[in-house]
């Protein structure tokens, strides 16, 4: 076995979720990921998105990602060609950002499957890299899709040395299955020659791609 993010093959600490699920923390990268045997198929995960309360018209959703993403607009300007990956069954932050006089296109494997050509200027994933099956490859994905100097904005819950896993709620759904420490961001800012950017949001984490 090795983490799914820096691929380091321990020997890792192994825990338990409130989900009976195997958790092993990675010594290299600090990531905290599931065993592939506890990965949800598709048919899962979309039961389970189908659940959340993100509707296009649900205004306490939209003041949520709006205070969520305000802090990082001030380094993008108008023009920038701007991404949603894994944006759920609705687009929510296309309309938040047109209300700040930004375009935004879309994508999700599920229920927008179809991935926008060309480069971005910027990429938002919010509430996404925890439910990445292999954080390398997704976070290669998204760091290539940008252009020279452009933004990878990811927003999820981290776990720290006071989190007890078999209660944490971010632990209790299915679709989570991979856990991020804040020197998990560190090891990506590193690993991936980005430069991490103080959003003063303790779960926003905004990446500018150096080359």
């Amino acid at each position: 076995m090795n983490c799914p993010l820096c691929k380091s093959n321990g020997p890792f600490r192994q825990n338990s979720d409130a989900l009976k699920r195997t958790l092993n923390f990675c010594p290299v990268c600090h990531l905290v990921f599931t065993g592939r045997e506890f990965l949800p198929d598709q048919k899962t995960e979309k039961i389970r998105y189908l659940e959340h309360n993100n509707a296009i018209d649900n205004r306490e959703y939209l003041a949520w990602l709006k205070s969520l993403v305000k802090a990082s607009l001030r380094h993008f300007s108008p023009n920038m060609r701007i991404l949603d990956f894994g944006c759920g069954p609705v687009k929510a932050l296309a309309k938040v950002l047109r209300e700040e006089n930004y375009q935004c296109l879309s994508f999700d494997p599920i229920f927008y499957p179809l991935l926008p050509e060309g480069k971005f200027d910027a990429i938002f994933a919010i509430e996404t890299a925890e439910h990445f099956f292999n954080p390398k490859n997704e976070f290669h994905k998204l760091i290539t899709m940008l252009n020279n100097k452009g933004f990878l904005f990811i927003a999820t819950y981290t776990w720290d040395e006071t989190t007890d896993f078999t209660r944490w709620h971010y632990a209790r759904d299915i679709t989570h299955v991979s856990f991020y420490h804040q020197n998990t961001m560190k090891w990506i800012e590193s690993f991936f020659g980005l430069e991490l950017i103080e959003t003063g949001e303790k779960r926003t984490f905004l990446f500018r791609k150096l080359n």
